[in-house]
């Protein structure tokens, strides 16, 4: 029996409200949704790789009716869709084989080398194959090869059992595929093959790919599968039978009055629940980078995109489905919430128009505007340059996908508190806290240059952040993601902690540190490498180390690995030449604070490594900034932290743990192997006094050194008082 599933095969397609009046033969080859086709209205827009679901009695002319993977629906073209199978839809899931293309545009080559001839262009966002050897490459040119499942293939008896059986063979396929591959030297060096949705086989820099974070449970939720979406059973899902008619979720309204498809969206989110503040930092990164992209009406792609499908494809690229229009539809993710709850990420709604939040007043959007139709950053704030008057007074509603949901057993709370604050989980007095984070507001407003902070108590979840996204020259700071890529390198089996490295007297630099001033070349063991890198801030470490990791590899960890795409780490220390080019190191308060708490909650890594550039941030002996006070305390708080100086620049970010914690901690350490991520898990739980712990950065440059230094350790200083109260 034939499935009705079916995947886009051409570069892009524009869903339409209604069939195409012209045949869909005339549309083959070309973009049937051209100015002077197009009478219609176009809906939406998909990619390459995408799978739908089709309604067959809906064939008209050459066009049919299909419902996305998030529940939208429209027509396409008959001629750009290719029939695949259930099995084939489930392989398609396997994040180890399929990916997203994460640049604007790539293109297919016929080899592993820039001068290839180009065979087809990829979009941002199209799914592909990749393939780990050469066997299916010949004879695939301009052919469609979906799989090793024939669309005709499964019964209904038997879907089961052949599921498994196809599991177990494509894991098989995968494992003797991807040895032949590794043994096969002519597409190395960045390069890997790949196969498109047409069946086009060829090579892409490996770069370009990018893990595929939302999936097609939708679909398989529709065709019976109670794991798709989390629950224990498809009838308390569907207790109107949606997936028994052949309605889209969309379309679902009309015949229950509820949008969100019996709300599939909503629960499978609450399955999935990101964590909060990475997750946010991530929506405003995706959003950012399509800015300067032109306003299409129904895109969603870099050639140009809508309001709604600049927000949508934020989120998609984080794994989380929203609905694609400009409004809050119950049943999917979204919820709303009073403005002043807004958090960088969050959504404001305006009359047939959508934006995503920045912070700070700020607000990125897709418009249409005469001035800059095209993607861009306004302002709420009517003393800025870039304020909207119609816009910041015709908000009709703000959302969140972290508004409190307590159907799915799970509360979060969300109190007022200002732009960039939650203060939900305080003990005290809110308003009082309120005035604090206020004030703190004030005093970094009135610095020069361009200053970060991120405040988050890991213990409560309070937060404040102050510009988190803000790039700045990293000075240091840097330094501590450098240790992470070799500790990535120690599990890897790269090398060892014990591996020595001669020191020769043309790699030392000048400045902080040690090794430049000793007499003799000495052979250094990495372990050492790292340490002398980190608590004295030594140069020539780093740069030994930079040399160790590699540039490509050392990128393709901060980027692929930890998912930090403002963070770069791209010259050594002292690289004059290249400074001299403008090319600089990189960081952002919001991902120094991710880091740092990864490290701490024993995730970065592996609990052991975790546990181990914990100890070595302690170490520091650079303690004249968040240090300054806490230090003079009775049983003075541990402070795991890096800080970084230059010329009008000065960082310092922390993790600061109460010395009770700590210890705990440490004694559990000793009596058991892996005490770490469970003390660390157990202090959560228990809400114990022993808890107190919470993470501070601060980032500067071009700014007021002394003052901003001086507001870093009163800061500290403060924010520990009232933790311990």
């Amino acid at each position: 029996m034939e499935s009705n599933f079916r995947i886009v095969i051409d570069e892009n397609c524009f869903l339409r409200g209604k069939p195409g009046t012209e045949a869909a033969e005339q549309a083959d080859g070309a973009n049937p949704c051209l100015p002077g086709e197009n009478d219609s209205g176009i809906e939406d827009e998909i990619f390459s790789g995408w799978a739908v679901r089709v309604f067959p009695e809906t064939e008209e002319n050459g066009w049919i009716r299909i419902e996305t993977h998030y529940g939208y629906s429209g027509y396409v073209a008959v001629t750009q869709l290719s029939p695949i199978s259930r099995l084939e839809l489930i392989r398609r899931q396997d994040r180890t084989r399929f990916f997203r293309i994460g640049v604007p545009v790539a293109d297919l080559l016929d080899r592993p080398k820039v001068q290839g001839l180009p065979l087809e262009r990829l979009l941002k966002n199209a799914i592909v194959e990749r393939i780990f050897g050469e066997e299916n490459k010949a004879g695939t040119k301009g052919g469609v090869t979906l799989g090793t499942v024939d669309a005709q293939s499964e019964s209904v008896m038997d879907v089961e059992e052949t599921t498994a059986q196809s599991e177990s063979s494509v894991n098989a396929e995968s494992a003797n595929v991807k040895s032949e591959r590794l043994t096969n030297s002519e597409n190395t060096d960045g390069w890997c093959l790949i196969r498109t949705a047409a069946g086009r086989v060829g090579d892409v820099h490996e770069n370009y790919l990018r893990e595929r974070k939302d999936d097609d449970a939708y679909f398989l939720w529709l065709e019976g599968d109670a794991s798709a979406h989390g629950t224990d059973g498809l009838e308390a899902m569907d207790p109107e039978g949606i997936a028994s008619k052949n309605l889209s979720a969309k379309e679902v309204a009309e015949d229950t009055g509820n949008e969100a498809g019996a709300d599939f969206f909503r629960e499978h989110f609450l399955s999935n629940i990101p964590e909060e503040v990475s997750f946010r930092a991530n929506l405003v990164k995706s959003a950012r980078a399509y800015l300067g992209v032109q306003y299409r009406w129904g895109g969603k792609s870099s050639l140009g995109l809508d309001c709604s499908g600049l927000v949508f494809m934020s989120y998609l690229e984080n794994g989380v489905l929203i609905y694609r229009d400009a409004k809050i539809v119950e049943g999917y993710p979204v919820k709303e919430i009073p403005r002043k709850q807004l958090k960088p990420g969050d959504l404001i709604f305006f009359p047939g128009h959508v934006a995503m939040y920045l912070g700070e007043d700020r607000y990125i959007h897709s418009t249409a505007y005469k001035a800059t139709p095209y993607v861009t950053i306004n302002s709420l704030n009517p003393a800025d340059e870039d304020y909207r008057d119609d816009l910041a007074h015709g908000i009709t509603a703000c959302g969140s996908v972290f508004a409190g949901y307590t159907d799915a057993g799970m509360t979060k709370k969300r109190t007022p508190g200002t732009d960039g604050v939650n203060c939900d989980a305080l003990k005290e007095n809110t308003g009082i806290v309120e005035a604090y984070w206020e004030n703190l507001r004030r005093r970094l407003d009135a610095l020069p240059g361009n200053v970060s902070v991120v405040y988050k108590n890991l213990s409560d979840g309070e937060t404040f952040s102050y510009c988190p996204e803000e790039p700045h020259i990293a000075a240091s700071v840097i330094k501590m993601f450098l240790m992470a890529a070799v500790f990535q390198g120690f599990k890897d089996g790269d090398f060892a902690p014990e591996d020595r490295i001669v020191v020769r007297r043309e790699d030392c630099v000048p400045s902080c540190g040690v090794l430049t001033y000793l007499q003799e070349e000495p052979a250094v063991c990495i372990r050492d490498l790292v340490e002398l890198m980190i608590i004295v801030s030594d140069n020539t470490a780093a740069n030994v180390l930079f040399d160790l990791v590699g540039e490509e590899r050392l990128a393709h960890f901060l980027r692929e690995t930890l998912g930090l795409e403002k963070t770069v780490f791209a010259r050594k220390m002292f690289d004059s030449g290249r400074a001299a080019q403008g090319i600089e190191n990189y960081v952002t308060a919001a991902d120094a604070a991710w880091f740092l708490e990864a490290v701490y909650r024993g995730e970065l890594i592996s609990p052991e490594a975790s546990a181990e550039m914990y100890q070595i941030l302690t170490h520091q002996r650079l303690n004249g900034k968040i240090p300054f006070y806490l230090h003079t305390f009775p049983d003075a708080p541990v402070i795991a932290h890096k800080t970084g100086e230059d010329d009008g620049t000065t960082h310092d970010v922390a993790v600061i743990e109460s010395r009770d914690s700590y210890e705990e901690r440490q004694n559990e350490n000793k009596q058991c192997k892996n005490a770490w991520r469970k003390s660390t898990r157990r202090l959560e739980d228990e809400k114990t006094s022993k808890e107190d712990v919470f993470v501070l950065c601060f980032l500067g440059n071009e700014t007021d050194v002394p003052n901003y230094e001086r507001l870093m350790e009163e800061t500290a200083r403060d924010l520990y008082m009232k933790q311990m109260v």
